[in-house]
C-alpha cells in the first residue's frame, strides 16, 4: 500500500503519528505493507503509480490532477484519511462539527460569553476549519451568544480583544494545539495568565499539551483509529475489487472532551494591570511562536 502526499512538512507531527500507528499496525496484520509515495519526486511518484507498484493509496487530500489520473488509469484503489476531499472513496473523518459544539459548550457551561474562535493565517486549508467554526458558531447561537471568529488573523487581534475594555474576550477556541501555544505566549508576554484572563482550548490533543503550563483542555479523537479504520477499510475494498457498494462509504471519528487546567469560569474579579501583584508585561520578547500545521 502507499502513503500518497504532497508534502512532508505535518507529516510525522502530532496525530499524524498514531494515524500512521493505526494504519501499519492493520496492514501488518492483514500481510500489506506500507510504503511512502511522496509527489515532490515527479519521477518517483510516477515510477511507483504508473507501474503498479501500489495495490492501494492513502491521501490526506485531493492529489494534484495528473496524480489523480494516473490512479484512475491504473484502477489503484484509494481511501481518504482525515478529510471529506473526495465523497466517491472511502473516508475516515473525525466528527469536526460535533467538536466545534463541544468546545464552545464546555466554555459556556463555565459561565463564558464572549469566546473566541481563532484559526492562524498559517493553517492550511482543510475541511476541519469550517466543520470546527460551524460547531462554535451553532453553539454559541443555542446559547444566545454572538460568535467572534477571528479567521486567519493574527495573534495581535486575539490580544486587541484580551485587553479590549468593552465585550472583553474571556475564553478563546483555538483551531489548533499549535495556536494555543501562540496564545499563550502571548499572555505571557502581557502579563496576563490562563484561565485567570482567558479560558484556552483547542484540537487534537497533541502529547506535549499535557506538559502546557497550564496543562491544555482540548478536544481530542482516536487518532490511531482513523487510520486502522483506513486500513480495514482498503483491505476490504481490495478484495471485493473495488465493488461500488464499499467505494465511498464514510466513518466517522466522535471527539472527546479532555478537561484540564486551562479553563475555568470568567473571573469578575481579575486583577488589574496597576495592581502591584499581576507579572509585569514583557515587551522585550518577541512573540515569534511559528506554527508548524
Amino acid at each position: 500500500m502507499g502513503l500518497v502526499y504532497a508534502t512532508d512538512d505535518y507529516l510525522f507531527e502530532g496525530v499524524h503519528s498514531d494515524i500512521f500507528l493505526g494504519i501499519t499496525r492493520t496492514l501488518h496484520a492483514g500481510g500489506f505493507h506500507l510504503a511512502f509515495c511522496p509527489l515532490q519526486d515527479d519521477r518517483g511518484w510516477r515510477h511507483v503509480i504508473e507501474e503498479s507498484r501500489i495495490d492501494g493509496a492513502f491521501l490526506f487530500g485531493v492529489p494534484p490532477r495528473p496524480v489523480a489520473d494516473a490512479l484512475r488509469r491504473q484502477c489503484i484503489p484509494q481511501v481518504m484519511l482525515a478529510t471529506d476531499a473526495d465523497p466517491t472513496a472511502p473516508t475516515v473523518v473525525v466528527d469536526d462539527v460535533a467538536g466545534g459544539r463541544m468546545a464552545a459548550e464546555h466554555l459556556l457551561e463555565l459561565g463564558h460569553h464572549e469566546i473566541l474562535f481563532w484559526v492562524h493565517p498559517e493553517i492550511a486549508e482543510h475541511c476541519s476549519v469550517g466543520q470546527r467554526i460551524e460547531g462554535y458558531a451553532e453553539a454559541m447561537r443555542d446559547h444566545g451568544a454572538a460568535p467572534r471568529t477571528l479567521f486567519r488573523q493574527p495573534v495581535d487581534a486575539v490580544r486587541a480583544a484580551v485587553t479590549a475594555r468593552s465585550r472583553r474576550a474571556t475564553a478563546i477556541v483555538c483551531y489548533c494545539d499549535h495556536e494555543a501555544l501562540v496564545v499563550q505566549h502571548m499572555l505571557w508576554r502581557e502579563g496576563l495568565s490562563a484561565p485567570r484572563d482567558l479560558s484556552v482550548i483547542a484540537f487534537n490533543d497533541k502529547k506535549s499539551m499535557q506538559l502546557m503550563t497550564p496543562p491544555l483542555t482540548t478536544i481530542g479523537f482516536d487518532a490511531e483509529r482513523i487510520g486502522s479504520a483506513g486500513a480495514e477499510a482498503m483491505i476490504r475494498l481490495i478484495r471485493s475489487g473495488g465493488a461500488p457498494t464499499v467505494a465511498g462509504a464514510t466513518m466517522s471519528i466522535a471527539p472527546r472532551l479532555i478537561v484540564r487546567e486551562s479553563t475555568a469560569p470568567p473571573n469578575e474579579g481579575r486583577r488589574r494591570a496597576s495592581e502591584p501583584n499581576r507579572v509585569a508585561k514583557r515587551p522585550h520578547l518577541q512573540n515569534t511562536i511559528a506554527l508548524s500545521e
